[in-house]
């Protein structure tokens, strides 16, 4: 990668990107780092899209949140904004802005697993179908059994290792293995 990148360069990143090639292949034909072709590429998307760079006395909790109603990701607002934080985009200020003046949380998953409006505008989820379940997954149409044994053997692991091998040798069971083997022992012999 270059240490000190030409203007050539940059120009022909962006318009390897225009051309719909992917980063991976602009990072390598440009001989650029990522950050340096996403942050010029995006700058100049965001021109060419009409958006203008705010000065650091635009940048407002109100104006952050209204971006970002715009859908706007928190990258493309960092950019926008970067007058106001030092020059440089800093996502991690904008975002407590947003929440600041919003009063929704702004975490977001990664690109692709629904980021944006993660938590829905006006309290409607969005993207809820490519959020991971939370508690223990057990498998469907694994009955009551297969779910009882996931559920006493997450509980059993809990258990200190010397507790889990006394329990073993009262019901007569190898005392032997790792938690998680002594825990399906237990729970496969009730």
């Amino acid at each position: 990668m270059s240490k000190n990148p030409t203007i050539e360069q940059f120009q022909a990143a962006y318009q390897m990107r225009l051309d719909g090639k992917p980063w991976k292949e602009v990072q390598e034909a440009c001989d650029l780092n990522y950050s340096q072709a996403w942050l010029y590429c995006t700058t100049q998307e965001l021109k060419d899209s009409g958006y203008g760079f705010l000065e650091a006395d635009e940048v407002t909790e109100a104006k952050v949140q209204e971006l970002r109603e715009a859908q706007l990701s928190w990258g493309r607002i960092a950019v926008l904004c970067q007058k106001a934080t030092g020059g440089k985009p800093n996502e991690s200020r904008i975002r407590k802005m947003f929440e600041k003046s919003s009063g929704l949380r702004s975490e977001g998953l990664r690109i692709g697993k629904g980021g944006r409006f993660k938590y829905g505008i006006d309290g409607e989820p969005l993207y809820t179908g490519e959020l991971r379940p939370t508690g223990t997954p057990i498998p469907v149409g694994e009955g009551l059994e297969t779910a009882i044994a996931v559920a006493g053997s997450i509980r059993l692991t809990h258990l200190d290792i010397s507790e889990l091998r006394s329990r073993c040798e009262e019901k007569g069971l190898p005392t032997t293995g790792t938690k998680a083997q002594l825990a399906r022992r237990l729970i496969t012999a009730s």
